[in-house]
C-alpha cells in the first residue's frame, strides 16, 4: 500500500510544488508524560504556562480528548488516524513500540503535497531502519527513537541516524533545531509539517536550577518541582517558536496544534480526575488538546465533543485543504465542530497491552473500565466525572453491552496476529543502514537479566557469565544479503579469552574476546532520585562478529558462552544491543 502511494503521490509532487506556498504550515507540539492538570488553564494552583494557554486562548481547546496512557501506542495513533492495535503497536519496549514501515503517516501524505518535513525529539515507534523517522516520511530528525533517554544535557541523540551531540539542555536544544527548519523551510519557499516532540517532563527529572529553584519555592515536594520546572521550560519554549512565527510573519498561515501523549506519570494535580500515567480511568488518557489557526478558527471557543489521537491526521488534512489519501482510517475530521456543529455520541476505544484485557470503552456519557478477566467497572461521567461511584451492579445491561462492542471491536485484530510483535525487517532496501537490536527485545536464559530490572527501552543485560548462557532476538530478513554484525557490550578484563559462539542463522563461528573494553555505569544530574533508575548510562564498546550471510525468513540471532576464563566470579558481561550493516546484497 505504502509503495503504490509513494508511486501516485510522486506523479503529483511537481505539479504540487507550484501551489505549495498556498497550502498552511503545521507546528504539531507533543509533549511527554504532561497531564491534563499539568496546565495553568486547566486550573493548577501552581504551575504557570502562559505560552501554552495562548494557544488555548487564541485557538478552540477540546474539553474531552483522549490518547492512549502510555507512549509509544498514542504516538503510532497520532500519526496514522488508526487504533494503535491495528498497526501493532500495542506497548513500550520489547518490540510492541513498532510502527511498521508499510503504514502511511501524515508526514508521508503532506510530504507528498510539497510540504518540507521535519521531527524534532522523541519518536518512540521504533529504532531500526525500517522504522526510522526518515523512513517514515520525515525528510529531517533530530532526536532519539527510544522510550527514553538518560542524560538531558548535552544529550546524546541523533541527526538523521547518525549520532549527534544536543549541545544545553534538551528541550532548548529541540526547540532551537525546530526554529531552524522553519527557516530552511521559509527560505525554500516550502511549506512545513514540524514534529516539535519533546522528551519532558519523562523520566528522568533532570531541569536547570532557575526552573526547579522556582517551583521549590512553591513546593516541598522536589519531585513535583522538577516536574513542575521541566513544564515550565517547555512552556518557555513554546513561547520562543510562537514569537518566531509572529517575526517571520508566518502565524497567521500556521496551524498549531498542542497536545501530550498520555496522562501524567506522577500522583499531582490531575483536575480531580482518577488515574494517571498507564491507568485506564479518565486521568490516564484525557489530555490537552488545542488548536489555533488565525486565518479559519475563531479564537477562544471550547468544544465538548468526544475526540482523539485518531482524529489528528484527518483533521490536519481537512484544514490544509487536502484530499485524505491514507485510506481506511478509524478518526474522522474535527473540523465541524470547530466550526459550531453540535456533539454527537462516539464510541472511543483504549487498549495498550499484550492481552485482549484489560481495555476501556469511553462514550458520550459512560466509561466502562475492562479489568483483566471480565466486564470490571462501569461509571457515568456526566454525574460521576471523578469516577467515585462504579454502577456495573446498578446498570448490568450498560455494562454488558459495552463490553460486548469492545469484544466485536478487538476480537478481529486478534485474529489477525495484531498483538504479535512486529520484527525488525532486514534486506528489504538497496539504501538500507544498520538496523540495531536491543536489549529490550532479546531473549536470554540462565543468570541473564535486566540491568534496571524493568527492560524498558535504556535497560541492558547483565548477568551473562555462564558457559552456556544464551542471549537472541529473531528477525525477519525480506531478502538475502550479508551483514556485517556488531556487538554492543562492555566486560571487565578477567573476560580476556572469553569465546562467544554467534550463530545468525545456519551460520556460526567462535570469537574470541581478546581485549575486553570496560566503562562504569554513570549517573546523569537528577533532581528527584525516582526508583526506575532511569538516569543511569554508560558508554559501549563495540565487539566485531564479522559477516554472515542471512537467507530470507524469519530466523534467530543467537549468542552463546562458548568458554570463559577461570577468574570471572562476581562480574559479568553487559549487554546493549546487537548492530547489523548491510554489506553486499547476493546475487
Amino acid at each position: 500500500m505504502k509503495v503504490v502511494l509513494f508511486l501516485s503521490v510522486s506523479l503529483v509532487v511537481w505539479a504540487c510544488s507550484l501551489c505549495a506556498r498556498d497550502l498552511p504550515n503545521v507546528l504539531f507540539i507533543l509533549t511527554d508524560d504532561q497531564g491534563w492538570g499539568d496546565v495553568s488553564s486547566h486550573g493548577n494552583p501552581i504551575l504557570e504556562t502562559p505560552n501554552i494557554d495562548r494557544l488555548a486562548a487564541e485557538g478552540v481547546r477540546f474539553d474531552r480528548f483522549f490518547v492512549s496512557p502510555v507512549c509509544a501506542p498514542t504516538r503510532a495513533s497520532f500519526l496514522t488516524g488508526k487504533y494503535s492495535i491495528r498497526v501493532g503497536a500495542n506497548g513500550v519496549s520489547k518490540g510492541f513500540e513498532h510502527l511498521p514501515y508499510e503504514e502511511v503517516t501524515v508526514a508521508e501524505i503532506l510530504k507528498g503535497r510539497g510540504y518540507a518535513t521535519g521531527c524534532f525529539g522523541k519518536w518512540h515507534n521504533g529504532k531500526s531502519w525500517a522504522f526510522h523517522p526518515n523512513q517514515q516520511g520525515f525528510d529531517t530528525f533530530i532526536g532519539h527513537c527510544s522510550g527514553g533517554i538518560s542524560n538531558y544535557f548535552d544529550a546524546e541523540i541523533q541527526r538523521n541516524g547518525e549520532p549527534y551531540v544536543a549541545k544545553g539542555y534538551i528541550t532548548d536544544a529541540l526547540a532551537e533545531e525546530a526554529i531552524r527548519f522553519i527557516d530552511r523551510s521559509e527560505s525554500a519557499g516550502k511549506p512545513f509539517f514540524c514534529y516539535l516532540s519533546f522528551n519532558a517532563p519523562h523520566t528522568p527529572l533532570q531541569v536547570p536550577d532557575r526552573y526547579f529553584e522556582k517551583y521549590l519555592e512553591r513546593t516541598d515536594s522536589e519531585e513535583l518541582a522538577a516536574v513542575y520546572g521541566m513544564v515550565d521550560c517547555i512552556d518557555e519554549n513554546i513561547g520562543r517558536v510562537l514569537r518566531h512565527l509572529d517575526e517571520i510573519g508566518a502565524s497567521g498561515d500556521t496551524l498549531v496544534i498542542f497536545s501530550t501523549d498520555n496522562g501524567a506519570n506522577t500522583n499531582r494535580y490531575n483536575d480531580g480526575m482518577k488515574g494517571y500515567k498507564g491507568s485506564l480511568d479518565e486521568g490516564g488518557s484525557r489530555v490537552p488538546f488545542f488548536i489555533r489557526y488565525p486565518e479559519r478558527i475563531v479564537s477562544g471557543g471550547v468544544v465538548d465533543q468526544l475526540a482523539a489521537h485518531i482524529d489528528f491526521l484527518p483533521t490536519v488534512l481537512d484544514l490544509c485543504g487536502i484530499d485524505d489519501t491514507s485510506g481506511d482510517i478509524d478518526g474522522r475530521s474535527l473540523v465541524p465542530w470547530i466550526e459550531g456543529a453540535e456533539p454527537v455520541d462516539r464510541t472511543l476505544f483504549t487498549h495498550f497491552r499484550q492481552n485482549k484485557f484489560p481495555g476501556a470503552v469511553r462514550t458520550k456519557r459512560y466509561r466502562l473500565v475492562i479489568g483483566d478477566k471480565g466486564i470490571g467497572l462501569l461509571y457515568d461521567m456526566w454525574e460521576d466525572p471523578l469516577q467515585e461511584n462504579p454502577i456495573q451492579d446498578r446498570k448490568p445491561g450498560v455494562a454488558r453491552e459495552l463490553f460486548e462492542v469492545f469484544e466485536s471491536w478487538i476480537d478481529p485484530y486478534i485474529a489477525e496476529g495484531k498483538l504479535d510483535t512486529i520484527p525488525v525487517p532486514l534486506g528489504f532496501h538497496e539504501e538500507e543502514g544498520s538496523s540495531f537490536f536491543y536489549a529490550d527485545s532479546a531473549l536470554f536464559d540462565g543468570d541473564v537479566r535486566f540491568f534496571k530490572g524493568f527492560g524498558y527501552n535504556s535497560d541492558w543485560l547483565t548477568g551473562w557469565a555462564k558457559e552456556g548462557d544464551t542471549i537472541a532476538w529473531d528477525l525477519s530478513v525480506e531478502k538475502a544479503a550479508r551483514f556485517g554484525v556488531e556487538l554492543l557490550y562492555v566486560a571487565p578484563a578477567e573476560f580476556k579469552g572469553t569465546k562467544v559462539e554467534a550463530q545468525f542463522g545456519d551460520s556460526e563461528r567462535i570469537v574470541v574476546l581478546d581485549t575486553p573494553v570496560y566503562y562504569p555505569t554513570e549517573q546523569g544530574p537528577d533532581r528527584y532520585h525516582d526508583r526506575y533508575k532511569t538516569s543511569t548510562y554508560r558508554k559501549w564498546a563495540f565487539l566485531d562478529l564479522g559477516e554472515f550471510l542471512l537467507e530470507p525468513g524469519r530466523q534467530q540471532v543467537r549468542l552463546r558462552i562458548e568458554e570463559l576464563p577461570d577468574e570471572t566470579k562476581g562480574s559479568s558481561i553487559d549487554i546493549r544491543a546487537i548492530c547489523l550493516s548491510r554489506n553486499l546484497q547476493k546475487n
